[in-house]
């Protein structure tokens, strides 16, 4: 995410005016046309949210209205998002010029807004959808057919139906792979899926050296001299050094698939670059389920297993191979995903949104593993658990800590105050979220963009719209903040209209 230094200093001109969201394809071409001429592109193109967001606001003030209103911020986010990427893909041939670097800011800004609105409505939906079960006193138990155990799957089900910490981490992780999915430029040509397609068996230069030594006769030279996948950790040998950057590519790939939540094409990567134990890896994971058990159906009606019935097995595997020094930095981070070991995710990832999944995944691991053997009764003893796996789920306060910690200097200002934001929101803490918002607007030397105070201001209208207990000051002075900015910014149409938003206390 770019500073909030504002490029070259300077502010875009008073009286910018409203550009609505509300737009089509054959618009598209005028309204770039229109805002290119202009001295802040991205600035004007951006200008129509404040009114935008007002107006959906006011339409929907009430607390029934909340997941209406924030359905409409991320659809607005959304459409103004589009703007501001044609935008900066037309001023791509001024990459490096404040114009550009402006406009980048813009489009980072409104991605991470969009993004939060998500999390803000997935996390909201979850708490009044539990609240709801908890006074009509639902029993969220999954029904089983008394004539048999329930399965792994079932579990885990029932699990995530009555464990609000599990289901919070577990949606934790699917918006943050939602969002890598979503995020621009994710998949360039060396990690998309086609880039492999058609490669044919897996170590190819290895195999043609293998049978070049073996037709001629000799000895090996230093390669391998087996070729499945446990072969250069057995043998303590290397494959060839083009199969070798191959094969990390293909890692590293992989685990871009797995952090964006995307499975199924993982597995399909690694089945036709011909690496079957890696495919087969990415399935066994999957709870045991067994639809035709206690079943008194005949043969026909018969259905197939899902998951796998040797999973415990298969995870301590994985967890081996995360834990191997001489695997690769993905492969390590791809075993790791699939075993709970946050130890091998954490050095592929690079975002402290990547580091967030990876120690969420993580929680989740332990949240499922922990049910699992305490709720089966195993015909078979299962296979221990790693020593260093952890031997409780923590909390997710302890999660965000180590985050800190692990961030420092690091972070820019704009990235940490989001962070905090995107923090208040999953462990439900407005008061403290508020008040942090708060210091770090005050303790700003160069403003924050307009575009920024629009999103805390909003915000802090959200919060408040939930009736959640928050520093009544500290929503005063940010929202005044905004007013102020609005008006000196030539907003001046809405400077009343935002202001009559406050409570009369204020």
């Amino acid at each position: 995410m770019a500073d909030f230094a504002a490029p070259g200093g300077s502010r875009p001109s008073r009286g910018t005016g409203n550009v609505s969201a509300n737009f089509d394809a054959t618009d598209m071409t005028a309204f770039t046309a229109s805002v290119l001429a202009t001295e802040h592109p991205a600035v004007i193109a951006t200008a129509g949210l404040h009114a935008d967001f007002l107006e959906a606001y006011i339409v929907h003030s009430t607390s029934q209205d909340v997941l209406t209103l924030i359905e409409k911020y991320a659809s607005l986010c959304e459409d103004y998002l589009a703007k501001v990427r044609k935008v900066t893909e037309i001023l791509a041939s001024r990459k490096g010029e404040p114009v550009w670097m402006e406009a980048m800011t813009c489009e980072s800004l409104l991605t991470i807004e969009l993004n939060t609105w998500r999390l803000t409505g997935t996390l909201l939906r979850d708490r009044l959808k539990a609240d709801e079960l908890m006074k009509e006193d639902a029993d969220t138990t999954i029904s089983v057919d008394g004539s048999r155990e329930a399965s792994e799957k079932e579990i885990v089900e029932a699990l995530m139906a009555r464990d609000s910490f599990a289901r919070r981490a577990q949606l934790v992780v699917d918006w943050l792979e939602s969002c890598a999915a979503h995020q621009r430029g994710v998949g360039n040509d060396v990690e998309r899926l086609e880039c492999f397609a058609g490669r044919g068996s897996a170590w190819k230069n290895t195999l043609h050296h293998v049978k070049a030594c073996a037709d001629a006769g000799s000895a090996p030279s230093s390669y391998v001299t087996e070729l499945d996948p446990d072969t250069p950790s057995r043998e303590r040998l290397p494959t060839n050094n083009r199969d070798h950057e191959d094969e990390c590519r293909l890692f590293r790939s992989v685990f871009f698939h797995l952090r964006a939540g995307q499975l199924q094409r993982a597995q399909e990567l690694a089945a036709d670059n011909s690496h079957y134990s890696l495919a087969a890896a990415l399935e066994e994971w999957r709870p045991y389920h067994d639809p035709n058990n206690g079943s008194i159906m005949g043969a026909d009606s018969m259905q197939p297993a899902r998951g796998n019935l040797y999973r415990n097995l298969s995870k301590h595997a994985c967890w081996e191979a995360a834990s191997n020094p001489t695997c690769s930095l993905y492969e390590r981070a791809v075993y790791g995903a699939l075993s709970g070991n946050v130890q091998a995710m954490l050095p592929a990832c690079t975002t402290w949104e990547d580091k967030l999944w990876a120690r969420m995944r993580a929680v989740v691991d332990v949240c499922v593993e922990q049910k699992l053997r305490t709720a089966t009764q195993q015909a078979r003893s299962l296979e221990p658990q790693p020593p260093d796996y952890p031997c409780g789920r923590g909390t997710l306060e302890a999660v965000f800590r180590d985050l800190q910690v692990a961030a420092g200097e690091g972070e820019t200002r704009g990235q940490k105050i989001t962070h905090i934001l995107q923090r208040g929101l999953v462990l439900d803490d407005a008061v403290s979220t508020i008040e942090e918002i708060h210091d770090w607007v005050s303790a700003q030397v160069i403003e924050p963009p307009l575009l920024f105070m629009r999103f805390l201001a909003h915000m802090v209208l959200f919060l408040r719209q939930l009736d959640r207990e928050t520093d009544t000051g500290a929503c005063s002075a940010l929202f005044c903040t905004y007013v102020d900015r609005l008006f000196d910014e030539g907003h001046v149409p809405f400077v009343a209209t935002h202001a009559a938003t406050l409570p009369a206390s204020d």
